[in-house]
């Protein structure tokens, strides 16, 4: 079935927010990855003023949510099924729309 032009500018503009979005999360979670990573290692860094533990916590659980969101969020705007781990799908794996505007 062929997708009418409107709705295929539609879909990609909506899918180009989509992968700014899970950019951001994608970021913020290696962020909060390599702020656990050397928390452990080197002792009494403080960002906040909170203590080493608490700020790992709040890391873990920015991380954990940053995470859940790009499963959540990473999906096909025409059949809302996960698209898969590709950085630039450039169609859907599941409905084969064109995700990405290849001129």
């Amino acid at each position: 079935m062929a997708i009418k032009p409107e709705k295929q500018k539609q879909i990609i503009e909506t899918f180009t927010k989509r992968r700014l979005m899970a950019n951001i999360m994608l970021y913020v979670a290696l962020f909060c990855f390599a702020y656990i990573f050397t928390s452990r290692f080197i002792q009494d860094v403080s960002l906040t003023g909170l203590g080493t533990t608490v700020e790992i916590g709040l890391a873990l659980g920015i991380f954990t949510g940053a995470i859940i969101g790009i499963f959540v969020y990473w999906r096909c705007p025409n059949c809302k099924k996960f698209i898969g781990i590709k950085p630039k799908p450039k169609t859907c794996p599941n409905c084969g729309v064109k995700l990405l505007d290849t001129k």
